[in-house]
């Protein structure tokens, strides 16, 4: 028998529906931004929401950069660090 998940009153595991998670990657600026996209999610028939969330520390070496078909660059760190989410 498969395990039975419960996301608040959905269930999910065999012979229930599928559950639909949608996934918010790094495609917000702020939290106002994510908000939106936790409610298009929804709105959209999504059963839970999974935020994906990262440290710069994490993902970048200071000393790499973007570069971007216009020529223009930015350190990798500081534009990972700009779209942290605290977490407070």
């Amino acid at each position: 028998m498969s395990p039975l998940f419960c996301f608040d009153a959905q269930h999910a595991g065999e012979g229930t529906p599928a559950c639909i998670i949608s996934e918010i990657g790094a495609m917000y600026e702020d939290i106002d931004g994510m908000l939106e996209l936790i409610k298009a999610s929804k709105d959209a028939g999504a059963d839970a929401v999974k935020i994906q969330t990262y440290k710069a520390e994490t993902m970048a070496h200071p000393d790499a950069v973007f570069e971007f078909e216009d020529g223009r660059r930015i350190s990798q760190f500081d534009f990972f660090k700009q779209y942290e989410i605290s977490e407070d």
